[in-house]
This record gives C-alpha cells, structure tokens and sequence, in this order.
C-alpha cells in the first residue's frame, strides 16, 4: 500500500532539500531531512506490519500443529507430521473430489476400482517430476498411454467417467 507512495515522497524530499540549499537554510534543509525519513521509515514500518504479523502468526501455527500432530500420531519429526498433514490432505478432501468428477461418484465401484488406477497414471511423483527433461518427457508419454488404456478399455461402459462422455458412449442418468 505504502511502497507505490514512497517514490513520491522521496521525490518531494529531494524538491524540498534542493529548494531550501539554494536558499541557503541548511540547518532548516538538514532538520526536514531528518523527520521526513523518520516520518517514512515509521508509515513503512507500519504499513508492513499487517503482513509480518500474519507470516509470524502462520509459522507459529503450523509448527505447533506439526509439533502436536508429531506427539499424537508418534512421528519422528514434525517433518514428518507435515508430509502427513498433506496426505491426509490429499486423501480425504481433494481425491474423493477429483474421483466424483472423473466418475461421477467417489463411492461407486467403478470408483473404487478405476481411481486409484486413474490416480496414478494421471499424476507424477515427485522424484519423476524432478527428473530431466528427457525422462520427464518420456514418464509422462508412458503415463498418457496407461491413463488412456485404463480409462478406454477398463472402465465399464455407461460409467459416467469424463473419458466415455468424449467418446459418445451413453451416460448414467
């Protein structure tokens, strides 16, 4: 909020300091000086204040729900409670969401079966994804090829999923 104005300020500072040594006031030029950088290190300060805070205020909880989360589930490390925060994340929010949008319900056997199978070919692990670039390119050809081969010819027809919509095959109502 502050930083777009602290161009302008400082402009106007240099105005008034070059205004008041041509006039030969350099005490008066020093004195302006003086309050008005402490003037903009204190609206600075201020203004920044907001957005430390939040930072400090979500290390603070993070690492203390980590640190209880390592003590109630038993893991070694509060890195370890993160990664778990994270899976369970991921398995209990994010994939039954995902699996309803494939296949139109997180529960269905159709889901039960073919999400997992879906899952994994749709996405990469991190130590793929940090691969070079060749074997990136080729992982994720490898993966297309098993994703379509498991969503054409695995899923039931009639399923519902996004992939038999795109072939015209006919949807549960």
């Amino acid at each position: 909020m502050f930083t777009p104005w602290a161009a302008a300020s400082l402009g106007l500072l240099a105005l008034t300091l070059l205004v008041r040594a041509h006039r030969a006031e350099l005490a008066s030029a020093v004195t302006t000086a003086a309050w008005a950088l402490t003037v903009l290190a204190l609206v600075a300060g201020v203004t920044n204040y907001p957005t430390w805070a939040a930072q400090q205020i979500s290390l603070l909880m993070a690492s203390t729900i980590n640190s209880m989360d390592a003590g109630f589930a038993g893991q070694s490390s509060e890195v370890a409670a993160a990664n778990g925060h994270r899976a369970l994340l991921v398995s209990a929010v994010l994939y039954p969401q995902w699996v309803a949008g494939e296949l139109g319900s997180s529960t269905s056997p159709a889901a039960r079966r073919y999400g997992p199978l879906l899952l994994e070919n749709q996405a990469l692990t991190w130590r793929q994804a940090s691969a070079r670039q060749q074997q990136l390119a080729a992982t994720e050809t490898t993966e297309q090829k098993r994703w379509a081969g498991v969503a054409s010819h695995g899923l039931p027809r009639g399923c519902g999923c996004r992939g038999a919509r795109r072939r015209g095959r006919p949807q549960k109502s």
